[in-house]
């Protein structure tokens, strides 16, 4: 289980990206409120502080969930800290 936890968790870390990409088209099909469609209506009003506050939230939470990946795998693989 320790060896297939491993890849799982980097897969994981990458997917959060997806899922924020994701979220902008569901979010306008289904209309749904959320970052997303903040985004995208900010883009249409040309609101471009909104703009840019929204694209750094996304972007920050993909940065700290990625960060936060590494260190489970630091964690898990002590193969990992001897690479550095």
């Amino acid at each position: 289980m320790r060896v297939a936890i491993i890849p799982l968790m980097a897969v994981l870390g990458v997917g959060v990206g997806q899922l924020l990409g994701g979220a902008v088209f569901v979010e306008i099909i289904f209309g749904r409120p959320g970052i997303g469609s903040l985004i995208f209506h900010a883009i249409g009003d040309r609101d471009y502080p909104v703009v840019q506050t929204g694209v750094l939230i996304v972007v920050a939470l993909f940065v700290a969930t990625n960060l936060v990946v590494d260190m489970v795998l630091l964690k898990l693989d002590p193969r990992m800290r001897r690479a550095g």
